[in-house]
């Protein structure tokens, strides 16, 4: 009894030894994905891009794994079943600026379907991410000369335009309304947006940071994609900002996530490519 009970013992061993040896996790499976990392604007391949992905929720182990793309922009990693809250993936590159994007639907699902005992067996899993040549976009605001109030910055992305790749400095008119529509390329919907920035027709810049009493361009508010702001002193802004009912500082207003103000503010808001299982 004892020789087959040491006999099923090491039997069981030896399996579990060989699962771990060939890579198949049996009690927590994991699934080959591929991650491409091309260029958005070109579509060419990005190599050397760093890639991070991570898994929401908690894990014992793999919830967060960086990995470094080959010559030809791909990067290889396994993934243990995600919980509900899917797979974030952060590309950071030399001269790109960074991407967040969550895996697309199908592929968190396919993911999801591997099991103990049952791994992932349908086509092979990759994702595409979409990454921007830096540096961060200008929009510059040309105001008419002595201009004074408010100016509300439409910002919209425009597929369809005929923007050279890598073009990243933008000039836009404002009429004597102070309205204008600040159409770009798809950077523009990229993280914190394009930086603005404004000066007067003469070409006398306005600063962003200036002291009470001087003219300035001084941020006010978003809404949306719109970004609105005040020509004039800091007593000009709190009139406005009275009579539209804000009340948080221009400082912690203006800054995006990368401290850069005037530009779009919120999460990283990444190009992801799609998945597609299989090829």
């Amino acid at each position: 009894m004892r020789t087959r009970s040491r006999a099923s013992y090491l039997a069981h061993l030896g399996l579990v030894l060989a699962a771990s040896a060939t890579g198949c996790q049996t009690f927590q499976p994991s699934t080959p994905l591929t991650v491409r990392v091309r260029d958005a604007e070109t579509q060419t391949p990005v190599p050397a891009a760093t890639v991070r992905v991570w898994r929401f929720g908690s894990h014992s182990e793999e919830r967060d794994q960086t990995i470094t793309a080959g010559a030809d922009g791909t990067a290889h990693t396994r993934l243990a079943p995600p919980d509900e809250g899917g797979v974030m993936v952060e590309v950071t590159a030399p001269n790109r600026l960074p991407t967040q994007t969550t895996l697309p639907r199908d592929v968190v699902d396919a993911l999801a379907s591997a099991k103990r005992f049952h791994p992932y067996t349908g086509p092979p899993l990759e994702v595409t991410v979409d990454v921007f040549a830096g540096p961060r976009p200008t929009a510059e605001l040309v105001l008419p000369v002595g201009f004074r109030g408010p100016v509300k910055a439409e910002i919209r992305v425009r597929a369809d335009g005929s923007w050279p790749a890598g073009q990243r400095s933008f000039s836009y008119t404002v009429p004597e309304n102070g309205v204008v529509r600040v159409e770009g390329p798809a950077v523009f919907g990229l993280g914190s947006g394009p930086d603005i920035v404004a000066k007067f027709a003469d070409g006398t810049p306005l600063p962003k940071e200036a002291k009470n009493e001087e003219i300035a361009l001084r941020w006010v508010r978003r809404e949306g994609t719109d970004v609105s702001f005040v020509v004039g002193t800091s007593a000009d802004l709190d009139v406005i900002r009275r009579t539209l009912g804000g009340g948080e500082s221009e400082r912690s207003q203006r800054a995006g996530p990368s401290g850069q103000g005037g530009g779009r503010r919120g999460g990283g808001g990444g190009r992801g490519g799609g998945g597609r299982m299989g090829r």
